[in-house]
This record gives C-alpha cells, structure tokens and sequence, in this order.
C-alpha cells in the first residue's frame, strides 16, 4: 500500500482531507501512444487541491518508450506520477508543494454503460456475484447479468423490473441473489423476481419517500425507512406491516445491529429484542432505538452537525459507526456497548471521534471496506456528488482511544464531473455507480 496523506484527530476534531484527480481519460492515452498511431507524446492534467492552501495544476507527458510498444512517463509542474507495476489502471502521483505524499489513483478495470437508462440512483451487488441491480428515475430499474469473469467484453443481459412511478431511492438483493427489494419515491416496496423480472410482492404504508431497507436473515421479514419519520418491521409473505416505530424526524437513512451480550444472529432473525435501530436524520442527528417494542426511549442520540444526514455505514464488529451529511462531512463514532437486559434511555448526545470532508457535495454512499488485517485499521469507502470516490483509512491510536487518524490511501477515476452515487467492494473489486448511467469496476 502506497503512503497516504493523513492528518489525526482528538475527540470531536475535523480532519480536512486533500484530493488528486486525473483526466479520465489517462488510459486511453497510454494505449494510443503506445499503439501504432502517429502521436509520439501527448500530456494529460494531474490536479492536487487541499482546503486553505493553493491548488496545484501539474501535467504528466505520456511519450513513447525506445522501441515502440511501450511508454514512459514524464510529470511536470509541480506533480510526480508513475505507473504501478506497469499497469495502465494505476498510478502513484504526489504533490511535494501540497505536502500530499504518494497517492494510488485508480481507473476503472471495466465500465458498463446502461443504454436508454440515465442516471444510477442506487446500486446493490447480489451476494453470490451473479448480477447486479440498477434504480434510476421515472421508475427505471435493471437487473444487469454477469460473466463469471466479470470481464467479457459481450453485453451482459438486462432485466427490467417494472411498477414503480418514480424515481428509484434504494435497491437491496435478498441473500438468495435471486430476489430485489427496491423502495422509491412513489412511497411503494417493491419485490421482484431478478430471474423473470416478476413482480411478486408490493407493501404500502409509507407516506413519504422510501429510504432505507434492512433484510433480516433470509428475508421473511424486512425493515424499511422513510422519509415519513418511521422504521417498519415487514412480514413478507402477508405483505403486511408488523410493528412500527416513530421519530420526531424524518429518517434518510438506517442500519441495525446488535446489543452486547446477544447471541450470534440467527439464520432468519427471530429475536428482534436482541437488535436495534439507528436512524440518521433530514437535521443532522441521529438515534438508536430497541426493536424489542414500539413504544421505547432513544437509548442513545448522535449528532454529526447541523447538515442533513444522507448516508449511513456500521462496522459491526468494532462499532464503528459513519455518517454522510449533504455537506460533504463525514463523522465517525464509536458506539458504546448497549446492553438488551438492562437498557438505558440516552441522557446526553454522543458526539463524534472526529468528522472529515474535502468537498462540499452530498455524501451519497459510505461503505467499511477493511483491506488490511492490522487493527485498528479501517478503511471506508466515501462516494459523493463531487465524482471523486476515495478510500481512506481511519487509524485508532492504541493508547488512546480517542485519538484517529485519517489518511487517503485510494482514489478513484474516471467520472468526468458526474456524481458518484455508490460505491462497495465485491469479489475482490471495488464498483462505483454513476450518475453518468455507468457502472465502474476497480482493482480492489
């Protein structure tokens, strides 16, 4: 792994992170200097910002090698860049006036553009890699097939999944991969086959914007979350709502996890006693919530800031939780032990270990994605409206559990000023969707 910039952060500190961004069009570059053509060089931009300090716009001459068939790299400006490993995919670039040390900045290994669709509003990998699922607008989603290599150059198969009027918000496999769970801005859930694109269940309840979805174990039940102010526990097969909890607050996002002492989640969730929610909200805050029952306090409040909340990520395991605001921050906390025996209604507002940012657009998609077995490390994937995904992880010092580090280890190119609207690891890749309508696969 190549250094990365970093900066640390004591207990509720902010952490501005810096960026490198590369014409995306780079590879392409490489291939026609490197091929038969009649360019002999051509130079591409290199572009370093960090918030305060002066942005640097460098370039990099790609030329071709002594003999032909290869290139050479030449950066200028204020810039250094060289090729990984001789792949065309990854560069390592740094910026000296920045303080910005060597940097990986990635190009996609595929992209998929969906013809006659627009742009990808969510996205969602099936769990056995066989497919993946597409929400756009005008109710448009696509069930997309593909090959078990992932790198066929024949056009997967689509599948189009019709019912709802309006734009798509959040699209979910089942575990079974065969089966989409899809919510949307005309207020319904949807359940289609991803084999026949059949539509085999549609729940109404909803007032508002569907959010957020939670699949428990194989999927006989489901939660959802809306923009209405409500988590509802779904039973599936009577399509009917069981249980329903209210916030003061609209709900933008959710995810759910378990209290301290629970035993290993079962095959289909049968104990909802033993997990709560955690609500992320349109003020800037967030809540936890017992599912044992409809009628229970907050255990514990969190507040990110004032922006609305967008995006929502957990690490289970170490209870780690992230936070997108529509302002570009992130926050990060550390959830306290909450225990299902003996609960305690929150008397005062968790703030959190640090928050970061490098832009101000929206945090569409946040996702843990640990690539290193050194704990504490974390890395968390962060996808926004600016277009420019990073990696970036989060180091906890060991004396100090109130001390994190941050440092941008990752960046991925290739949207051209289009937002990226998710992005997560699958299969050893990481896969960003677009508003551009495509769909990009990384080297992970």
């Amino acid at each position: 792994m190549a250094m990365a910039s970093s900066a640390s952060a004591s207990s509720s500190s902010h952490i501005e992170l810096p960026l490198i961004t590369v014409q995306p069009t780079f590879p392409e570059v490489v291939h026609d200097i490197g091929s038969d053509s009649d360019a002999s060089a051509e130079d591409c931009w290199i572009s370093c910002y960090w918030k305060g300090k002066t942005s640097v716009h460098g370039k990099v001459r790609v030329l071709e090698a002594e003999g032909g068939g290869a290139v050479e790299l030449e950066a200028r400006d204020g810039v250094t860049c060289r090729m990984v490993d001789g792949k065309t995919t990854t560069l390592e670039c740094s910026c000296e006036q920045l303080a910005i040390p060597p940097t990986l900045v990635h190009f996609p290994l595929r992209t998929d553009r969906l013809a006659d669709f627009g742009p990808v509003n969510s996205f969602d990998i099936a769990p056995d890699g066989s497919r993946y699922v597409v929400g756009g607008d005008n109710g448009l989603v696509r069930v997309v097939e593909l090959s078990p290599s992932h790198s066929s150059t024949q056009a997967p198969r689509q599948i189009a999944l019709k019912g709802h009027l309006a734009d798509l918000t959040v699209v979910r496999f089942f575990p079974s991969s065969e089966v989409v769970l899809t919510g949307a801005m005309d207020m319904t859930i949807r359940i289609y086959s991803a084999l026949s694109g059949k539509e085999v269940r549609t729940l109404t309840g909803h007032t508002k914007s569907v959010s957020g979805f939670f699949i428990l174990g194989k999927g006989r039940r489901i939660l959802s979350s809306s923009l209405d102010g409500t988590i509802r526990l779904w039973n599936i097969a009577e399509a009917k709502v069981e249980r329903t909890w209210s916030f003061d607050q609209p709900v933008s996002a959710f995810t759910v996890s378990q209290f301290t002492g629970s035993t290993a989640l079962a095959e289909d969730y049968p104990e909802i006693e033993e997990l709560y929610a955690i609500a992320a909200h349109t003020n800037g805050s967030a809540t936890a919530l017992p599912l044992g029952t409809d009628t229970a306090a907050p255990l514990l409040r969190l507040r990110a800031g004032s922006s609305p909340l967008h995006s929502i990520a957990l690490d289970s395991d170490s209870g780690r939780l992230a936070l997108g605001s529509r302002n570009g921050c992130v926050a990060l906390f550390q959830l306290p032990a909450l225990d299902a025996a003996s609960p305690r209604p929150a008397q005062e507002t968790l703030a959190p270990l640090l928050t970061l940012s490098r832009s101000d657009t929206v945090v569409h998609r946040l996702c843990f994605s640990t690539t290193s077995n050194l704990a504490p490390t974390q890395d968390l994937l962060v996808a926004g409206a600016d277009g420019l995904p990073f990696r970036v992880t989060l180091r906890q010092d060991p004396s100090d559990a109130t001390s994190t580090t941050a440092s941008i280890v990752d960046e991925y190119s290739g949207l051209n000023c289009e937002a990226a609207t998710s992005a997560m690891t699958s299969n050893g890749c990481i896969w960003v969707a677009g508003a551009d309508g495509m769909i990009r696969r990384y080297e992970g």
